[in-house]
């Protein structure tokens, strides 16, 4: 029988190429013909190429401003919308109004795409209704971005000074950014639904700075707010050591200690001080205090539904190409579901930053609340344009 095709069989001893099969049994093998020798020496050879492709980012920024005036990129850009490597050249101008791009497939030298205008009238930059799934995610993206860094430059950088119910204030919201910038890193790779889960935590926290945050011109009510937030992390945190320790895990006994005897430096602070401990609202009735409701449900909707209802499912399975193909479990989101959670991350994340900013006294507080004004335009925008593209027919996956 002929040999492999990409192997080769040689003789163990003289190195003889010999016309016989790989996976040929011992006692089936031949003696060599050169030498009689019936040992072998296998050879696969393996051949690969990789294509380097390349690119270049560059921000032009102020002293002391954050954001960039120009931003530039140019070289290879994967393009979901047409599921290959393109060439792209961007420049956004925002000292001169100007937006500039161009996208061209590397193997034909065909332009796909082409903008050149005003960065005013640019969709994704105020206005999004008619722009379509590819560019909305990709401006969503920026502005996921771009919120990240309005927080990281915002935020204190110590807590050194700060009151106790400063500090707690600064740890939730610290909380509240890693968890967004959790969402941000899931919606980089599609995962809208892994996200969805991330998001209530995500109100839930932001619910509790705005609690704080109400009562910032009231030193006693927020020390008393602060003392029956600690108050109930403790009450919450007990349960779960005693389940730990009743299924046998020794280290759960020193925490319910460690528990016990802040419970107990809590409850006397608060007899000090004539504070008395409850539990703390609920996170709807917290946010619909400021008009927010809908916001806290959206957000529950958005967690429960990837996990009972036919909402997620549908997300999650869809049907193979025939009866009898197999049902698809498809890891990536839909372009317009990944753009809707982070239009609701966003808007929860920024009033978070009003809430830091009114309990620290940031200096940027005026700043933060127009920027937040603009960030619910931009995703009243955004939920505008989805909505038309399911109005329209569209399957909302463009990007």
């Amino acid at each position: 029988m002929a040999a492999d095709a990409g192997r080769r069989t040689l003789c163990g001893e003289c190195a003889a190429v010999l016309d016989e099969r790989s996976d040929l049994a011992v006692e089936q093998r031949r003696p060599c013909p050169s030498c009689g020798s019936l040992a072998r020496r296998f050879e696969l050879e393996l051949a690969g190429s990789v294509d380097l492709r390349s690119a270049l980012g560059l921000k032009a920024r102020h002293e002391g401003d954050s954001r960039p005036f120009v931003e530039h990129f140019s070289g290879a850009d994967f393009s979901t919308r047409w599921r290959r490597w393109m060439d792209k050249v961007r420049r956004i101008d925002r000292a001169n109004d100007r937006y500039d791009e161009v996208v061209t497939d590397p193997q034909t030298g065909e332009v796909m795409h082409e903008t050149h205008e005003p960065l005013s009238q640019h969709r994704g930059h105020g206005s999004v209704r008619s722009q379509s799934g590819s560019s909305r995610l990709t401006a969503f993206h920026a502005l996921l971005d771009d919120v990240a860094a309005r927080a990281q430059s915002a935020r204190p950088r110590t807590s050194e000074g700060l009151t106790d119910a400063q500090t707690l204030a600064l740890g939730l919201f610290v909380a509240t950014f890693e968890v967004f910038l959790g969402v941000r890193a899931l919606l980089r790779e599609r995962l809208a639904e892994e996200a969805r889960m991330l998001s209530r935590t995500l109100l839930d926290d932001t619910a509790r700075l705005v609690w704080l945050a109400q009562v910032r011109n009231d030193p006693n009510e927020l020390d008393a707010r602060a003392l029956r937030f600690v108050f109930g992390s403790l009450e919450y945190e007990g349960p779960l050591m005693r389940a730990a320790r009743d299924n046998g895990y020794e280290w759960a006994e020193e925490e319910l200690e460690r528990i016990a005897g802040e419970l107990e430096f809590v409850r006397a602070e608060a007899r000090s001080k004539g504070i008395a401990l409850k539990r703390m609202p609920k996170p709807v009735d917290l946010l619909a205090s400021l008009g927010q409701k809908n916001l806290y449900y959206w957000h529950v909707r958005a967690s429960q539904s990837i996990h009972s209802s036919r909402v997620g499912f549908s997300a999650r399975f869809r049907p193979g190409a025939t009866a009898e193909s197999a049902i698809l479990i498809p890891l990536e989101s839909q372009s317009d579901e990944v753009a809707r959670v982070g239009a609701m991350a966003v808007q929860a994340f920024s009033l978070a930053m009003i809430a830091a900013a009114d309990l620290l006294g940031w200096e940027s507080r005026a700043e933060l609340i127009e920027y937040r004004d603009r960030v619910v335009r931009l995703s009243a925008d955004l939920f505008a344009a989805i909505k038309d593209t399911r109005d329209e027919g569209g399957e909302g996956d463009l990007g």
